[in-house]
Formats: C-alpha cells, sequence, structure tokens
C-alpha cells in the first residue's frame, strides 16, 4: 500500500488530532486499510492492534471490520508521549 495518492479516488483524508465537534455522535468509521493508513503501520501490525485490544473495533459482517475515528484517537492519545522540557543544573 502506498502512501496517501492524491490521485487516488478511494485516499483517506487525515484526522485530525483537536477534540472532536460534540455535534457529531459516532464520527467517520475506516477499514482497517484505512485505519492501518492512518496510523503509519501495516495492515498486519493494525491487526495486532485490533486483537490485542488496543483500538476498539466492531464486526459488521463475519469478514468486515469498522474502527471509529474515536477509537483511533483514544489510542494516539494513550500512546501519545508529552515532552517535558526541564532546566539543567
Amino acid at each position: 500500500m502506498s502512501p496517501l495518492n492524491e490521485n487516488a479516488t478511494d485516499a483517506v483524508a487525515p484526522i485530525s488530532v483537536a477534540p472532536s465537534d460534540s455535534s457529531e455522535t459516532f464520527g467517520r468509521c475506516y477499514s482497517l486499510a484505512q485505519t492501518a493508513e492512518i496510523l503509519g503501520v501495516s495492515v498486519p501490525t493494525a491487526w495486532r492492534l485490533l486483537k490485542a485490544k488496543k483500538i476498539a473495533h466492531q464486526y459488521v459482517s463475519e469478514r468486515r471490520i469498522t474502527i471509529r475515528e474515536s477509537a483511533i484517537r483514544d489510542y494516539l492519545d494513550g500512546v501519545t508521549i508529552e515532552v517535558v522540557h526541564t532546566e539543567e543544573l
């Protein structure tokens, strides 16, 4: 899978990490491949994150999984490390 291609019709728009609008009840849903692209990882790595229950997901059918935008945000918030600058003595 190549990075986002401006010419592709199924290119995934990157999500913003800013808090979402509270008027959206569910937000957008993504496929496994789209989630992997958003996170910048391979599909097998995204699958391992789902199986380890690090990212919430729903089974739409026996073979189809959807991941809500809010679940991706929650995962990113949980793994993001805040950089703290301290003065050296």
